[in-house]
């Protein structure tokens, strides 16, 4: 059986409520380390009409295109009663080539449980769910009914292109990559697939005009976006090739503080790059780019 349903509690009344109706809940606190509500994520199993994708929003702007392309919104702010955004949950019964029912939820309350789920080939949606709240860095993951890996990589820094990129199956990695940029922030984009002749074997950053012309040189494209956009750093470009044996089936962005507890799952942790070049100022924390293979 694969998911079919999804809520959320925001208090002991609605826990109640779910449970009788025969929702499972997600083990952890969606609000781990604030003084907000004890928020819970609840899932119903059953066969047909599967869930396929899920996205969150923490912004106006990013409602109209899961709403245009038939995303589904549980109108309950996960955050409720701390000092961060509203976030919401999305989800969607897809039927594109890139669409694979989930079968199971997990959520991870710290770096070392990331790397464990990571490890076990669950796929981490990007967006933390105590984005600004001082408390854990809350992360939901995802595991499917079969093997999943990228096919298709893309950027975009406003809000266009969403409903027509939801549409064709493609997931935004909802963590955007020039990291406290208030304008035209990068999103990564990807598409899923099961083949695994179709999908992206190696990933590679260019910080310079010779980095860029050596991986041209070498045959890897670059998406359409540079992903230091908004600052005043050099442009960064993110390539990929599909030639190669190790298919790349998850990628994200990590600070410094998980790095360490990344690599302890050993030849699971393929690469990172680091973000430091076009990192703000303000900010005391190195992001990193990973993927695994």
């Amino acid at each position: 059986m694969a998911i079919t349903q999804l809520n959320i509690s925001l208090n002991k009344a609605e826990e109640e409520a779910l449970r009788a109706r025969g929702f499972k809940m997600v083990e952890g606190n969606l609000t781990q380390g604030t003084q907000g509500n004890e928020v819970h994520l609840w899932h119903k199993d059953g066969h047909g009409n599967n869930i396929t994708r899920i996205q969150f929003s923490y912004a106006a702007e990013m409602e109209k295109g899961f709403l245009d392309a038939g995303y589904m919104k549980i109108d309950k702010n996960i955050d409720a009663g701390t000092y961060g955004p509203e976030i919401y949950l999305w989800y969607i019964h897809g039927h594109t080539a890139a669409d694979v029912a989930i079968k199971d939820l997990h959520l991870s309350m710290d770096a070392n449980d990331e790397a464990q789920m990571l490890q076990a080939g669950f796929e981490r949606l990007t967006c933390d769910l105590n984005y600004h709240t001082g408390g854990n860095r809350v992360f939901l993951w995802l595991e499917r009914e079969k093997p999943v890996y990228i096919k298709d990589i893309k950027g975009t820094t406003d809000w266009s292109s969403d409903v027509t990129l939801l549409k064709e199956g493609y997931t935004r990695s909802d963590s955007y990559i020039n990291k406290y940029v208030v304008q035209e922030r990068v999103y990564i984009w990807y598409l899923n697939t099961t083949d695994q002749q179709d999908a992206i074997k190696d990933l590679q950053l260019s910080h310079n005009p010779q980095e860029y012309t050596n991986l041209q040189n070498q045959g890897y494209s670059a998406i359409n976006m540079d992903l230091s956009q908004g600052t005043t750093r050099k442009p960064v470009f993110l390539w990929f090739k599909k030639d190669g044996f190790a298919p790349i089936r998850s990628m994200g962005v990590i600070t410094d503080r998980a790095v360490k507890e990344y690599e302890k799952v050993g030849s699971v942790t393929r690469k990172m790059f680091s973000l430091e070049d076009f990192r703000s100022l303000a900010s005391l924390v190195t992001f990193y780019l990973y993927f695994l293979g």
